[in-house]
């Protein structure tokens, strides 16, 4: 079977403009104004590089729950698990574009994309 063929033997149309893609490439835009304004409204520091490992003093003791969250918010803030994410939902995104709720995907690319770049950028 032809991968742009149906069990119908009914060939999908191309892809094109329509009102769904339009509206996921809207909430792609969004995403990037959303993760903007957030950053000109609140203020943050510069932070610690990004190519510093994280920073964790294990002489304090903390409980294993805690050191375990902390431990796997250093991950998830690195940047190969974050363009990790961007590539899942742009994925998502494009996979179940004619679903309804496909938007969100578009939306949480656009504003992890932002990030990205702010990250790299800072």
């Amino acid at each position: 079977m032809h991968a742009l063929e149906t069990r119908n033997n009914n060939v999908l149309p191309p892809f094109s403009w329509g009102p769904r893609n339009l509206i996921n490439l809207i909430a792609g835009i969004a995403g990037v104004l959303v993760w903007l304004t957030l950053r000109l409204v609140i203020p943050t520091g510069p932070g610690p590089s990004i190519f510093s490992p994280t920073t964790f003093d294990p002489k304090l003791q903390w409980p294993t729950w805690i050191r375990l969250q902390i431990y796997a918010m250093g991950i998830m803030h690195s940047i190969p698990v974050q363009i990790g994410f961007v590539l899942l939902f742009v994925f998502l995104g494009f996979y179940q574009r004619r679903r309804p709720k496909a938007w969100m995907y578009a939306f949480l690319a656009g504003f992890l994309g932002a990030n990205i770049a702010g990250m790299l950028l800072s």
